[in-house]
């Protein structure tokens, strides 16, 4: 059982609406202390699926009035060990894989917003992975690649985009359509570098596999997007998450790239399209994911324009797909 801590400072006023809300959702366990100022602290140990919920109804009666704050902390560890109750209705549905979101929105907006913060970093990261990427490419070095996948900073700023489609939140997709754009042109440019100097065979295994488009990439990078909002929802570790979402990126902007520098303009357009094709199926699979697992504003009057603009977004999506799999089809590439 994933569990949150939470630290609610109530102001007096405050303090019997916040035990009824803990009350509904049967926490772990819950200890007060009166304060100077006349606030509770009130300490709560909660499921983290019922997390959302339970901020959500705590900000919601509460928000206005000063000195009200509510703090969250993972918990590692409790001791003695909670005892896990079977779940029924509701509650049942909720636990399932693709319902069961173990973190709040405000984690997942903090941990998306700083995988987008620091843009030097990414810059730099993204060119080094490019260049590695490439290299391993040239020199038909697997291995080389898949390093440049674990290095590879793409999935932050596509799971921010996906994110923000999903809640309405239009600075924060401006912040990660720049990130992406700025990441991949970078990693583009680094393939042009490499491409000017190295000798690129047109023919050969590893540049070839990026330069065709099959149904099998579209699986993988929808695979990949749903394995990425799935790895932040549950509160796990990205990391090799990453690396999956990285296979379906950054091995074909590289390509993109080396054959640009190298003269091959009719193998550029062909990488092009699987990066493309790839970007689309990543950002369809992670906002659907998002969507099914019910993540949206706190405010109940922005839900249905966020709800309908994420809709909107999913069908432009599928529209683009589904261009992308004709072409691929009357071109015989897949």
């Amino acid at each position: 059982m994933a569990l949150r801590l939470l630290e609610i400072f109530a102001p007096a006023p405050t303090v019997e609406g916040v035990r009824r809300v803990l009350e509904a959702v049967s926490p772990v366990g819950v200890w007060e202390q009166t304060l100077d100022d006349d606030r509770k602290r009130i300490t709560v140990v909660i499921d983290g699926t019922k997390v959302g919920q339970v901020t959500d109804d705590l900000v919601a009666r509460n928000a206005d009035h000063r000195g009200f704050r509510v703090v969250l902390v993972p918990v590692t560890a409790t001791m003695p060990r909670p005892e896990a109750t079977p779940a029924t209705g509701h509650a049942a549905r909720a636990a399932l894989p693709l319902r069961g979101v173990s973190i709040s929105r405000e984690e997942l907006y903090e941990d998306l917003s700083a995988a987008i913060r620091s843009w030097p970093l990414f810059l730099t990261m993204a060119a080094l992975s490019t260049l590695v990427a490439a290299l391993g490419i040239v020199r038909e070095n697997t291995a080389a690649i898949i390093g440049a996948m674990v290095i590879a900073p793409l999935l932050g700023p596509n799971m921010a985009l996906a994110l923000a489609t999903t809640l309405g939140d239009l600075a924060l997709a401006r912040r990660a359509l720049l990130r992406n754009a700025g990441g991949l042109a970078a990693a583009i440019a680094v393939g042009v570098a490499v491409g000017l100097v190295a000798n690129v065979d047109p023919e050969g295994r590893e540049l070839a596999a990026r330069t065709m488009v099959g149904f099998a990439d579209i699986g993988l990078a929808l695979a990949a997007g749903v394995a990425g909002a799935l790895a932040f929802t549950s509160g796990l570790s990205a990391t090799l998450v990453g690396v999956m979402v990285a296979v379906a990126l950054i091995p074909p902007t590289a390509t993109v790239g080396l054959v640009l520098g190298a003269g091959y303009g009719h193998l550029a357009e062909d990488a092009a399209l699987l990066l493309v094709v790839n970007v689309i199926c990543v950002n369809l699979a992670a906002v659907t994911t998002f969507l099914v697992q019910g993540v949206h504003p706190s405010a109940w009057w922005e839900r249905t324009r966020a709800r309908r603009t994420a809709w909107t977004v999913v069908g432009a999506w599928i529209a683009l797909l589904l261009t992308a799999a004709i072409f691929i089809m009357v071109t015989g590439s897949g």
